[in-house]
């Protein structure tokens, strides 16, 4: 796997449904980078964001990546912690 990018933004807190703020549009950015399509970067978790980090997380367990879900059966959560918020910051295809 592509390493992550050095700075890797902190991320402080886990970004669930419901979630609001710039930390959730950053988010929301690398899952559009990364072709999970969510629509338009709004800073809102809703349902089209989870899909999109749902879908996300999937492809990466696919691959044999810790997406931090083994306490789910490894199976996508929908929720972005630091696992996944540093995967979805390792460069995207074509960045």
């Amino acid at each position: 796997p592509p390493s992550p990018s050095a700075n890797v933004p902190e991320l402080n807190r886990v970004l669930k449904y419901g979630c609001k703020g710039g930390d959730v549009r950053m988010m929301q950015e690398r899952l559009n980078a990364h072709k999970a399509n969510v629509g338009k970067a709004d800073g809102e978790f809703g349902d089209k964001t989870r899909r999109g980090l749902h879908a996300f997380q999937q492809a990466r367990i696919h691959e044999g990546r810790d997406v931090g879900c083994r306490y789910n059966g490894n199976k996508p959560d929908g929720k972005c912690g630091e696992l996944t918020w540093t995967i979805l910051h390792e460069p995207a295809p074509g960045e």
